[in-house]
């Protein structure tokens, strides 16, 4: 077996929407400049890797398959378990593409004339991850 690095490609400070179809809407793309031994990673490397880009805990880190599509390929990362996980469909690829979401901080504008009060409740279910299918389904 061939000695195999994988490098990072990291989406953050934006958020995925679903108008028509999955997209992860506006944001930065880099890529992180350390490259990692799948056999040595776990999920403190990867909060390692995502702090870089403005990580706090409790934000989501999902990655996407490789040839898969955002709506049939995320999976969301929160243990070791799914890190072995992510590393076992990235075999004989060499970057793991990762998204960064806070729902901690939603844009002026977001919550569409809503009154303050339907705004904040809606932050803390965005912020919980509650009634969204979508991560229903990744999860």
């Amino acid at each position: 077996m061939p000695f195999e690095l994988l490098l990072f490609e990291v989406h953050y400070s934006s958020r995925f929407g679903r108008n028509y179809e999955c997209s992860y809407v506006g944001g930065d793309v880099s890529v992180y400049d350390e490259l990692y031994d799948p056999n040595c990673l776990s999920f403190f490397e990867l909060e390692d890797i995502v702090k870089t880009y403005r990580y706090k805990p409790g934000d989501l880190i999902p990655f996407k398959q490789p040839r898969k599509t955002l709506d049939d390929g995320v999976v969301l990362v929160s243990s070791n378990h799914d890190v072995l996980t992510m590393v076992k469909c990235h075999e004989g690829e060499v970057v793991v593409v990762m998204y960064l979401v806070s729902f901690n901080e939603i844009p002026e504008g977001e919550l569409n004339g809503e009154d303050a009060a339907e705004g904040d409740e809606e932050r803390e279910r965005r912020r919980l991850g509650m009634n969204d299918p979508f991560w229903n389904q990744a999860v």
